[in-house]
């Protein structure tokens, strides 16, 4: 080797000494580090969680005023935020606790709450999420399911008022909530040996008619249903005004 590459191996060897010896203080600034990083880490999280808290409480009780609008005013919702580990989300678990009868003890959503129940608290949850949300259109899909009667019409003005400042897309086999469209669209197949097609197609008002008939009454359309079908079309134009 020549004079300069002995000088330079000399300086490297003579870093890695350094090195070496500094080692212990090299650790301690480290730790340091992430002793800072890991403080910070924790106050921006105790902070995310008590945003959270307040936004539970004011999200469970938004709920719980649209589900007595859904004929549900004995419901109590609540939002249960416990300390986890930590995530790029925080360090929060978050779970919806309801009771659906008086005196019953809170217990996850997802565990006691019925299809007609659960629809119900979907949309309100939706009704409530939705005005904040950036997405301009919704989509419900047998949010009817196990519902009827009262319920059914409650869950119609719902929509109906969502739709107001939303694009709501619904699948229903409900009058009730049919009845409340503003357009109404007929889904139907047809298959032949080879292959199977949907088609989906634009009703007339008489064919709205005719539709809605058919929800009501089975199979067959009758002047009975026919006149129903009417009336509940004529009605849900007289509430889709009062929702202006």
């Amino acid at each position: 080797m020549d004079i300069d590459s002995v000088l330079e191996y000399c300086n490297k060897c003579e870093e890695e000494i350094a090195e070496i010896e500094n080692l212990e203080n090299t650790i301690e600034a480290i730790k340091d580090d992430v002793k800072k990083s890991k403080d910070a880490l924790t106050a921006a999280a105790k902070k995310l969680t008590e945003t959270r808290i307040k936004a539970g409480e004011f999200l469970a009780e938004s709920i719980m005023r649209e589900l007595a609008e859904l004929d549900m005013n004995k419901v109590v919702f609540k939002v249960k935020i416990t300390e986890s580990d930590f995530t790029i989300s925080g360090c929060d678990d978050i779970e919806f606790l309801i009771s659906t009868n008086p005196g019953e003890n809170l217990k996850p959503l997802s565990k006691i709450a019925s299809g007609g129940e659960m629809s119900r608290i979907m949309l309100a949850i939706k009704s409530i999420l939705s005005k904040g949300d950036i997405v301009d259109t919704l989509i419900f899909d047998e949010i009817d399911t196990g519902v009827s009667g009262r319920a059914a019409q409650k869950i119609s003005e719902k929509i109906c008022k969502i739709s107001r400042t939303k694009q709501v897309l619904c699948i229903t086999h409900l009058a009730q909530i049919a009845s409340m469209g503003d357009f109404h669209y007929l889904i139907h197949k047809d298959s032949d040996e080879t292959k199977t097609r949907t088609f989906v197609n634009l009703l007339s008002t008489e064919e709205r008619k005719d539709e809605l008939s058919r929800i009501i009454g089975g199979v067959s359309v009758t002047d009975t249903t026919l006149k129903a079908a009417e009336e509940m079309l004529q009605q849900a134009e007289n509430l889709k005004d009062s929702f202006i």
